[in-house]
């Protein structure tokens, strides 16, 4: 089968996923020619206790950029793994989920939109694992999902009669079952991707760029 095959197989099963996905690249490539194009956009916002505050308009519309791109190029190589190779792929998920939220913060502590302090920097971490999180959700919720259903739970065979009560029955039971399971996983995988995305920025970044646990913990 080839690309174009799988590609049109693709949209055919997930035209909305599609479509959002390769709309968002175009956004993304449209963002960062314009950031790396265009020369440094300054502007002072407002003044706090005597300081200017600096907005960096070129340094936020590449950071948005690269995010934009990474999250959605590798989730939708996560999805793509999944049809053939769904073990491995839940495993690669967490990796690649954590590389994607380290790279990213990273990136905006070298290029930063404003002067960022501890508060700042744990308000950024979060936003970053809670937008991955939605984004691995849309992009490969679908197909862990079906998986469930038809591995996991089972599914009638094409030559077995089945009363319609009683498949209505099956049926609402096996979608309750599959939500449950799906909470369970995502609460795991969940914990494992901000273990990771926390021992990664700790251990690898300066002291400065590390934000506060005392501040993320008050802010929780």
């Amino acid at each position: 089968m080839t690309l174009l095959s799988n590609a049109k197989k693709e949209f055919n099963n997930s035209p909305i996923i599609v479509s959002c996905t390769v709309g968002s690249f175009i956004i993304a490539i449209i963002m960062l020619s314009f950031a790396l194009r265009s020369p440094i956009i300054v502007t002072n916002t407002s003044s706090v206790q005597g300081l200017e505050v600096i907005f960096d308009v070129k340094n936020l519309l590449f950071c948005l950029a690269y995010y934009i791109f990474i999250s959605l190029a590798t989730s939708s190589f996560i999805r793509l793994l999944y049809r053939h190779y769904s073990f491995t792929a839940a495993f690669l998920s967490i990796i690649t989920a954590v590389l994607i939220n380290f790279s990213t913060y990273t990136a905006i502590n070298m290029f930063p939109p404003i002067m960022l302090n501890t508060l700042h920097l744990g308000v950024v971490s979060n936003l970053i694992y809670g937008s991955t999180l939605i984004i691995f959700i849309a992009v490969c919720g679908q197909p862990v999902v079906r998986s469930l259903a038809e591995n996991a739970l089972g599914i009638e065979k094409p030559n077995q009669r089945v009363n319609i009560e009683d498949k209505k029955t099956r049926t609402s039971s096996n979608n309750g079952v599959s939500i449950v399971f799906l909470l369970i996983i995502l609460s795991i995988w969940g914990s494992m991707v901000s273990y990771g995305q926390k021992s990664a920025i700790h251990s690898l970044l300066p002291e400065v760029w590390q934000p506060s646990i005392k501040d993320i913990t008050d802010k929780n």
